[in-house]
């Protein structure tokens, strides 16, 4: 998969907190991150991704679809 701009940022916020809290992240890293996950599974196929990733995505869509009402 090919780089994206950004992402130190929000893989320095996820390694912060690890699996103990929950990982705060902002309008630009929550679109970053979908991006990423989007990304990863068009060069693989969503099937493909791991267990979790593409609902993690979708709850981050949800997120943003909230802020912007």
């Amino acid at each position: 998969m090919s780089s994206v701009d950004g992402t130190e940022h929000v893989v320095r916020a996820f390694n912060a907190v690890g699996a103990s809290a929950p990982v705060r992240l902002g309008r630009p890293e929550k679109e970053l991150v979908i991006e990423v996950v989007d990304r990863w599974a068009a060069d693989i196929g969503p099937e493909q991704l791991p267990a979790g990733v593409w609902d993690l995505r979708s709850a981050l869509v949800d997120d943003l679809a909230a802020e912007a009402q």
